[in-house]
């Protein structure tokens, strides 16, 4: 099994979910301190995707995606060849 997180700078998260929501900086804020915080996340991670840019998230989701589906038939050969 693998764990994958998608993080943001918190600035960003913030700016995001107030658009998104229409939420206050104070209700944003106070909902992602709630949250696991970032280091935890990623140490709980085996994969991190930073989203600050739509196509370098895109290009990073479909890398990690070709990286798991090879490193699965991989896994699969060695335990069915």
């Amino acid at each position: 099994d693998v764990v994958i997180s998608v993080m943001a700078p918190e600035a960003l998260r913030v700016e995001r979910a107030m658009q998104r929501d229409g939420a206050s900086r104070e209700q944003v804020v106070a909902r992602i301190k709630a949250q696991m915080s970032d280091d935890e996340r990623a140490q709980r991670s085996t994969y991190a995707i930073i989203n600050i840019d739509i196509e370098e998230l895109r290009e990073d989701v479909e890398q990690l995606h070709r990286r798991l589906c090879y490193d699965s038939k991989a896994t699969e050969s060695r335990y069915n060849g």
